[in-house]
């Protein structure tokens, strides 16, 4: 057969042309960036990070620029501002407050955002205004119900509970909360808009966070909250929680996946036959809806296998394909074998299909991976 070729290019991006502006409902456009205090350092100045929507609570920013105020001109009363952006129906969202030259750390007092935007491929809109008009002045308690065990003996993680809130526009993204248009940063720092809890606490506070009133008075909270390992790697368990429209009192997220142990092969072993059997720790107690098995030739880093189970199935026949012209690990070589326990509300796995696989459809999923070895069939 003739070879596949090249993917076809994907839709071409399209730009956002606008200025920034800080006033009133009666006045936009002032000198002044009234919502954002005075530097209070000489390594401070105030900042504003520009960009479009995420696609989902799941995707990155697409495009963004900084811009920095430059001091007091009565003249000035706008700051022109042009970004990339995808081809669909978004938002513009402007996060403003104080940057530390010396640290490179960024806190948010204000954020603005210009809703109702459609940008088809490769189109130019022009003359968005984007007002910072909205005071980071809410906070939101959110308490933990039975979460995953921390620092259990004999494993390494999780070590840490971490939250990201995020505003849902529905159909014009999402905004990740504080941080919307900040650049990535290496790990183990943590993800721009990631708060850490207290060590032993299972309740965070959740600071400089946007009212749901004005133009956001329809969209609602989304909280991405974890037990993770350090660097924010596996073994891992993490809840959803999406549509919180009421902040003004505690949030209480429960429903966690008990973290995925192996129990057969154990780490860095050999399973006692030709099947694999995992373990969800407690107390967390969440649904599982079904579980993903993928195992991986560490040697040739090709895909062996990739394997589905019920939720309530926690020992798993590996198949026997020695007849099927594929080939199977065998016991002198280490296999990769990462597992996966996912929740999808009122989803029976009789009705699982692929599309079941992007993590839109989840509300909690759990996650290890270790080096193991089978044997022979």
């Amino acid at each position: 057969p003739a070879p596949p070729g090249t993917l076809p290019p994907g839709p071409q991006s399209g730009r956002i042309y606008g200025h920034v502006l800080f006033g009133d409902a009666t006045s936009l456009g002032s000198p002044v960036w009234n919502l954002v205090p005075e530097p209070r350092r000489p390594s401070e100045v105030k900042r504003i990070y520009v960009a479009t929507t995420s696609r989902s609570m799941f995707s990155s920013y697409f495009g963004g620029t900084v811009i920095d105020y430059e001091g007091y001109d009565e003249q000035k009363t706008a700051w022109e501002f042009e970004i990339f952006a995808r081809p669909s129906a978004t938002a513009v969202v402007g996060i403003a407050g104080l940057y530390d030259l010396d640290t490179e750390s960024f806190e948010p007092f204000a954020m603005g955002v210009a809703r109702g935007i459609l940008v088809g491929p490769g189109e130019n809109v022009m003359g968005i205004d984007l007002a910072i008009n909205i005071p980071l002045d809410t906070a939101i308690l959110v308490d933990l119900d039975d979460p995953p065990n921390l620092n259990t003996p004999g494993w390494e993680g999780p070590v840490e509970y971490t939250i990201r809130p995020i505003l849902d526009l529905g159909g014009e993204g999402a905004i990740i909360m504080n941080a919307h248009g900040l650049p990535a940063q290496m790990p183990p720092a943590l993800r721009p808009g990631t708060f850490r809890f207290a060590e032993g606490d299972e309740s965070i506070l959740l600071p400089s966070m946007a009212p749901l009133t004005g133009n956001l008075a329809d969209a609602s909270y989304s909280f991405i909250v974890g037990a993770y390992s350090a660097g924010g790697v596996s073994p891992y368990s993490v809840r959803i929680e999406r549509a919180i429209t009421i902040v003004a009192t505690p949030i209480t997220i429960g429903d966690f996946i008990g973290t995925p142990r192996p129990i057969d092969p154990a780490p860095d072993s050999t399973a006692s036959a030709l099947e694999v059997e995992i373990a969800n720790e407690a107390p967390a107690a969440g649904g599982v809806t079904f579980h993903m098995h993928l195992f991986i030739d560490n040697a040739q880093e090709r895909q062996l296998l990739r394997m589905f189970s019920r939720g309530s199935v926690l020992r798993s026949p590996i198949p026997d394909l020695r007849n099927k012209n594929a080939s199977l690990f065998s016991t002198d070589t280490d296999v990769s074998w990462t597992f996966y326990s996912i929740q999808i509300p009122e989803l029976s796995f009789d009705d699982f299909t692929y599309r079941h696989l992007r993590a839109d459809y989840w509300s909690a999923y759990a996650a290890d991976s270790t080096t193991v070895q089978f044997p022979s069939p």
